[in-house]
């Protein structure tokens, strides 16, 4: 099958109503294994927490025909393979990122009113086996409704580069929402993830927010150095990350850094419940042409 004829072939099932479980494996092909010795890429343990019936997208251009993943399925899976490369951009000539995207927009779909309709729910479970870091492919630009249908790395950051990363149990809401800490403040987290899930989140913020958009924050306020790998062209994915996190859109790039800035600070002021702050400090942190940040950050022990 090809990407088109397998879009068009869920888009149909998804038109019938769920729930419906998307599950999207890149790179998962098997055949270096020998019979009955493969790991569990193609159909992926944590997807039998899922009552519900499922569509498996497998695409490698190395994949395995038949693909091994049916000898590890159970229940009413639907096995759809693709032997091709997948692309998240249009670097190699021939981007198949509208794939991802048009299954993504097919999970915002609202066909009931009721809150929550599981009974019509569709969701996607996207994971890479090539060793891409896929976070920086998340789409975004589709608003926060996309957070609760579409999970776009299931290690959570553990081992999202790995080729053969860790099968873990995927975290959902009381309402089978995703739960998901990449894109999430970080005190919320502490009391509804795992412990080392949340130290995962925390430890890799620090060098994004302190490293660089303090800096950048500095330097369009005529502030520090002027590093040639630090400006708003070069740095838009972490801007838009960390601006997604916090809430924040206002279009002024200066506005916008000291927004999240801001928001950040709060977010790590949560934790001093010994020590509160004012709103006029921690806009004194933000503000300050020092490493005020830099030193909050190394002094709240989460």
């Amino acid at each position: 099958m090809d990407f088109i004829s397998v879009y068009s072939y869920i888009r149909e099932e998804c038109g019938k109503g769920g729930p419906l479980l998307l599950y999207v494996g890149i790179g998962c092909s098997l055949e270096q294994y020998p019979p009955g010795k493969h790991p569990p890429q193609q159909y992926p343990p944590y997807l039998r927490d899922f009552s519900c019936p499922q569509i498996c997208v497998l695409i490698d251009p190395r994949l395995e025909m038949p693909p091994r993943v049916y000898d590890d399925i159970r229940g009413d899976v639907t096995i759809l393979p693709i032997v091709d490369s997948y692309h998240h951009t249009s670097q190699h000539g021939d981007s198949t990122a509208w794939f991802l995207e048009s299954l993504a927009k097919l999970c915002l779909a609202k066909p009931c009113l009721a809150k929550p309709c599981l009974g019509t729910r569709i969701q996607m479970i996207v994971q890479e086996f090539t060793g891409t870091d896929i976070q920086p492919f998340y789409p975004l630009h589709l608003g926060y409704d996309i957070l609760k249908n579409v999970l776009y790395d299931p290690t959570y950051g553990s081992c999202a580069c790995a080729c053969s990363p860790k099968f873990s149990a995927i975290l959902r809401d009381a309402e089978g929402g995703f739960l998901q800490p990449a894109y999430s403040p970080l005190y919320p987290l502490r009391s509804l993830v795992p412990r080392d899930i949340f130290l995962v989140q925390h430890k890799k913020r620090v060098y994004p927010i302190v490293g660089i958009l303090s800096r950048l924050y500095k330097n369009l306020r005529g502030i520090g150095e002027v590093m040639e790998w630090c400006t708003v062209e070069k740095q838009a994915y972490i801007i838009q990350y960390y601006s997604f996190i916090y809430g924040v859109s206002v279009p002024d790039m200066a506005i916008r850094l000291r927004n999240v800035l801001i928001g950040a600070v709060k977010d790590l002021c949560a934790f001093r419940a010994w020590e509160p702050m004012s709103q006029e400090d921690i806009v004194a942190i933000v503000d300050s042409p020092g490493e005020d940040i830099r030193q909050l950050w190394d002094s709240v022990v989460v």
